[in-house]
């Protein structure tokens, strides 16, 4: 749906920022064993959630996203040069851009809150991942000439 897509979009614009693969831009809930990922560096999102706000068009979205790489000695590369690079994106006031997932039309945006957390890493057997929690607002239609997006 919209919002799937636009979040993949996003973590596909900020990989090729970062020299990631196109191919390596993941929803990482389809990925059941972090040891069959790519041995390279990964980026993409988990644990999507969206809701409405009451009865306006607004809508909120809770999401993980971040990054998975291969032997990285003390986690300098994730931390330093990929997770910096996405917090100062969304963090303070990032904006995710919606698109309609059918043409490609900007549709309205997610706008990054403070309320945010980088989780601790985790991994094994030289493959690392590490993610931020990020809760975004819909800009109700405010900014683009939208209505709330019907798919997820």
């Amino acid at each position: 749906g919209d919002i799937c897509a636009s979040i993949m979009r996003f973590c596909a614009d900020i990989g090729y920022q970062l020299n990631i693969e196109a191919e390596n831009v993941f929803n990482f809930d389809s990925i059941h064993d972090l040891q069959r990922s790519p041995s390279a560096d990964c980026i993409g999102y988990a644990g999507l959630e969206v809701k409405p706000d009451g009865d306006s068009d607004c809508f909120h979205v809770n999401v993980m996203i971040g990054f998975t790489v291969v032997n990285d000695i003390n986690l300098h590369h994730l931390n330093i040069d990929l997770m910096s690079e996405l917090m100062l994106r969304l963090i303070p006031n990032g904006r995710i851009p919606l698109f309609d997932s059918g043409n490609g039309d900007y549709v309205g945006v997610l706008l990054a809150t403070n309320d945010y957390a980088i989780l601790p890493e985790r991994g094994q057997d030289g493959r690392s991942i590490k993610l931020a929690h990020f809760h975004f607002l819909s800009d109700c239609g405010l900014n683009a000439p939208t209505q709330k997006p019907q798919h997820i």
